[in-house]
């Protein structure tokens, strides 16, 4: 099918996906499309080179990325890696969903909240996103708003007599990649100055997040100050077997 046909047929099936309250497709080039300057979804590289090679399997994307106009140009709100993969396997051609944001909160909004494929976020870039976010109604949007807002103790009408900070920094093992980048590491800390830090191997990160995850779907916790504390407490409680020498 020529590109002229092509675009007769998504001309039609956009004015009956406007019809339906529907957002409209474009038939794009993978490289036509520009990326966020900060995307704080990343993947490893193992996980990137077979989504490639799912995609020159297959001849397509499986899902269709979200994007928006601005000029000449598309900009990527959701589907970076997908579309960086397209490019990869050699497509020549990419459906998209055309999406019309109304302002720059909305577009980072939507891109912190439709980043669920498999993969993980640079923590640091993610904050700095969410936080980025003026419009506090766009940061619930997100769905990180239990993870990154911050508690406003003034608007609390409580008096908090008080209150100790323990923080753990999970890390590389690299002692020279932490030295070398300990600026930016305090940079975006905001500890007390009686806080008890620790550092911890970053290795053990994942299995310490699916550890929290589980546990606050046993228990129905919304919170991962509170799962965590439900670990420590089971771990209290069975103290004896948990300590016994072998």
């Amino acid at each position: 099918m020529d590109i002229e046909t092509l675009q007769k047929n998504v001309d039609a099936f956009n004015q009956i996906s406007e019809s339906l309250g529907l957002l409209p497709i474009a038939i794009v080039h993978p490289k036509d499309c520009k990326g966020q300057e900060k995307n704080a979804r990343y993947f490893k590289p193992e996980t990137f080179k077979q989504l490639v090679a799912n995609i020159k399997k297959y001849g397509h994307l499986e899902t269709v990325p979200l994007v928006y106009k601005e000029g000449d140009i598309y900009r990527t709100i959701s589907g970076h890696h997908r579309i960086e993969a397209a490019v990869e396997a050699g497509l020549e051609w990419i459906m998209v969903f055309v999406d019309n944001p109304e302002n720059r909160d909305e577009i980072v909004a939507k891109q912190l909240s439709h980043n669920a494929l498999e993969g993980k976020d640079d923590p640091f870039i993610l904050a700095e996103l969410f936080n980025s976010i003026v419009d506090v109604n766009y940061k619930m949007d997100t769905g990180l708003e239990t993870e990154f807002m911050p508690v406003n103790y003034a608007q609390i009408n409580i008096n908090l007599l008080e209150s100790k900070e323990m923080v753990l920094m999970f890390l590389p093992d690299d002692f020279d990649y932490v030295a070398k980048n300990i600026d930016n590491i305090t940079a975006l800390t905001s500890f007390k100055p009686d806080s008890e830090i620790s550092v911890v191997p970053l290795k053990i990160y994942d299995d310490m997040v699916e550890l929290i995850m589980k546990t606050k779907q046993v228990k129905n916790i919304k919170n991962n100050a509170v799962a965590f504390s439900e670990i420590i407490q089971f771990v209290a409680s069975h103290e004896k077997e948990f300590l016994e020498v072998q």
